[in-house]
């Protein structure tokens, strides 16, 4: 497989039963899910838009998408996190077992098609984007959200928030997996689109909340779509 990290997909089916306790291993990733919709919502319609969700897990985005009238197909190489979401779902999205390397859905375009959390656990991300890219339908975006490289992500989003305040699963990231935002607009340019909007995302933990920043030195998030 191509884009399959296999150790990857590993770690997340050990953790799935986590997917949807309140305050399990994904307690962030929760918190994170309503900025991420805030700012999809704010870059697009989603009603009645085929929507692909890409690296779903426990369906924590895919659900929220399709509440809001979008028809979403999510799907994930973990088995694990596909029965979890399945068993929490609400019956509106279609979830399917799989990753980008299989043909299951490689004939479909989709207007949306999100990454979020993901790209920095594949193996191939240039032939990642190429893929997801190819699935696009004309005017479509790709909404995009990881963490860039820097000795600040390493000190934040790895130190601190793995080993120092147990905010996430130790050995959730690898720091050589991390994107800085130049590299993954070549990788969208290479597949003929553009990052058109990067925001930083920061957690407060004042407000226990994450909010939109200009700071895009650890998380950011992001859209591309057509040069």
């Amino acid at each position: 497989m191509v884009t399959e990290n296999k150790e990857e997909i590993k770690k997340f089916s050990v953790l799935a039963s986590e997917w949807h306790k309140p305050h399990g291993s994904f307690e962030m990733l929760h918190k994170m899910n309503k900025l991420r919709i805030q700012y999809i919502l704010s870059n697009s319609d989603v009603v009645g838009k085929a929507i692909l969700d890409v690296g779903c897990g426990g369906g924590i985005l895919s659900e929220e998408l399709s509440s809001l009238g979008g028809i979403v197909t999510a799907i994930d190489p973990s088995e694990e996190s596909v029965k979890a979401a399945m068993e929490n779902s609400k019956g509106n999205v279609t979830y399917i077992n799989a990753s980008l390397d299989e043909a299951v859905i490689r004939d479909k375009q989709f207007d949306i098609i999100c990454i979020m959390e993901v790209i920095e656990h594949v193996n191939d991300p240039m032939e990642f984007v190429k893929l997801c890219s190819g699935m696009l339908a004309p005017g479509g975006k790709i909404f995009f959200s990881t963490l860039n490289k820097t000795i600040k992500s390493f000190l934040f989003g790895i130190v601190a928030a793995e080993y120092l305040l147990d905010l996430l699963p130790r050995k959730t990231h690898s720091w050589q997996a991390f994107l800085k935002p130049s590299t993954l607009n070549k990788f969208f340019l290479n597949a003929g689109l553009e990052i058109k909007d990067i925001r930083g995302l920061k957690y407060n933990f004042i407000s226990d909340s994450w909010k939109l920043d200009k700071d895009i030195s650890v998380n950011y998030i992001g859209f591309a779509s057509l040069e």
